[in-house]
């Protein structure tokens, strides 16, 4: 760790001119961004709260682990957002993936299920997802015989499953008619 400081600073003092007239040409080109990387290093209470934070790490000698969580930190909400732009790109992916993982939950998948009953379960939830993009009304992929019923319980295949209009499969709830 102190390798790397000293390397930084030696790198620094050898190439110090070159390096403020990158800063400098920066500053010309692009004000506006560079004044607002200052009013945001300064100018804000949270500015002030993480400079406080980060000199307080450096007097340490924590400023490479604290680069180190921040870049953590970054990567995880660009995971995240990257995530959710993937499940409102493909909707019908995002249900049949979780339903399929409640099922496995509650050991309702049967072990005898095939890769066609895979497909099959997986063209249902893009039917109920066309459907709702064409009607304009919520479809559901409904089990006719449900998960947890009170007097049966059905099992996570194709035959036992149904799209129907989304106000229908919650009043249903349940049960099993």
């Amino acid at each position: 760790m102190r390798d790397l400081k000293a390397y930084n600073r030696a790198y620094y003092l050898k190439h110090r001119e070159r390096i403020k007239a990158r800063a400098a040409r920066y500053r010309l080109e692009q004000p506006e961004r560079a004044a607002a990387a200052v009013r945001a290093w300064y100018g804000t209470e949270e500015g002030k709260q993480r400079r406080r934070e980060y000199f307080k790490a450096y007097v340490k000698g924590d400023v490479f682990k604290r680069c180190a969580a921040d870049s953590r930190a970054r990567n995880k909400i660009k995971l995240r957002a990257k995530g959710k732009r993937y499940r409102e790109a493909f909707p019908a992916k995002n249900c049949e993936k979780s339903n399929r993982r409640r099922a496995v939950k509650l050991r309702v998948t049967p072990r005898w299920i095939t890769a066609i009953d895979r497909c099959l379960i997986a063209e249902l939830y893009e039917l109920a997802n066309a459907s709702s993009v064409q009607t304009g009304v919520k479809h559901h992929v409904d089990h006719i015989v449900p998960l947890m019923g009170r007097t049966v319980t059905g099992l996570h295949v194709p035959s036992n499953l149904q799209v129907v209009p989304a106000g229908y499969n919650l009043s249903k709830s349940n049960h099993f008619s």
